[in-house]
């Protein structure tokens, strides 16, 4: 998988989901499912990581815009430039 925004979906200029959909896409990415067949415990399990360590980290690093108050989740400033160096690392990593 490239590393585009494809896994999760952050439209830019949008209102983004919230953490339990943002949830739901991680745990679908993670165990390679459709959103609608995770169970509600791989669900819970990433809401847990995300919620506890990687929205603040990832909005510090303007991956992504977090609003803490509503915990709308859109695309941040810096996404595009992560996404080449994930790019670049999987070739080396596949080569």
């Amino acid at each position: 998988m490239a590393a585009t925004t494809e896994g999760v979906d952050l439209a830019g200029g949008v209102p983004g989901p919230d953490e339990g959909e943002v949830a739901e896409r991680i745990a679908a990415t993670e165990h390679d499912i459709e959103v609608r067949r995770i169970a509600s415990g791989q669900q819970k399990s990433a809401y847990v990581s995300l919620l506890q360590c990687h929205p603040l980290k990832l909005d510090d690093a303007e991956v992504v815009e977090w609003d803490r108050r509503s915990g709308a989740i859109g695309r941040g400033t810096s996404v595009d430039e992560l996404a080449v160096l994930i790019d670049a690392i999987e070739r080396v990593c596949s080569a």
